[in-house]
């Protein structure tokens, strides 16, 4: 196993990694199958290291060092790091197969974009601005950034929503803010189904650069997290 995932650094990095060792293991099911994976903790001749996975697949981030994950202990333990392989590994194998998954239409964006962006949502996100979409089997991903309003009060609601000025909910309200937009400025959303959104700042590499694999991590989970698991 250490030998394997050696040479599979090899491949990647195209030198071959300076230590390998076991990290953690489990068995899942993969297409009503049982099967093993084992998280790799590795260190790179330049001093990079950080965790891959073997067994199943094979599979790591060349740009996320351990001092990244340790920041993330909590969200990202050793369940979930195998969630998110999983993610990146279903999300690498359908663009290889068709890379058309990546590809949104534009017309059914703008249709989902307007529901998320109803007058009548109490949570309205504006000053959106489109970064990804992803198509596995039937289910949709959208990602993009923007703020969110709350819209607490329908009779103000922005005739745009393009330019919209929101301060954040803490703000106390002052005769300079009067009748000023409250809510979460700078927010990256992940929007799945016909309606559903979830939004968080851009804090970590993850949400930086992998949003959408995250996401598509979190609804294809191969084992239930545990968060004293790290």
């Amino acid at each position: 196993m250490i030998n394997h995932f050696a040479g599979y650094l090899n491949e990647v990095f195209g030198i071959r990694p300076e230590s390998v060792r076991p990290y953690y293991s489990c068995r899942v099911t993969i297409n009503r199958k049982p099967a093993s994976l084992s998280l790799m903790k590795y260190v790179m001749p330049d001093g990079y290291e950080s965790i891959g996975i073997t067994g199943a697949f094979d599979n790591c981030f060349t740009d996320v060092p351990m001092a990244e994950l340790d920041k993330l202990r909590r969200r990202f333990h050793k369940q979930a790091l195998i969630n998110l392989f999983w993610g990146k590994h279903l999300v690498e194998t359908e663009l290889r197969a068709n890379p058309g998954a990546a590809k949104v239409d534009k017309s059914r964006w703008r249709a989902v974009l307007q529901k998320l962006q109803a007058r009548t949502n109490r949570q309205v996100p504006v000053n959106v601005t489109f970064l990804e979409y992803f198509k596995l089997g039937k289910k949709e991903w959208y990602l993009f950034t923007g703020d969110l309003l709350y819209n607490q009060d329908k009779k103000s609601f922005p005739t745009s929503l393009n330019d919209v000025e929101i301060l954040p909910a803490g703000e106390p309200r002052t005769k300079r803010n009067l009748g000023k937009l409250f809510g979460e400025p700078h927010q990256l959303f992940v929007c799945w189904g016909k309606n559903d959104f979830g939004r968080g700042g851009r804090h970590t590499i993850f949400d930086r650069k992998y949003a959408l694999i995250s996401a598509v991590s979190r609804q294809n989970k191969l084992v239930k997290d545990n968060p004293w698991g790290f």
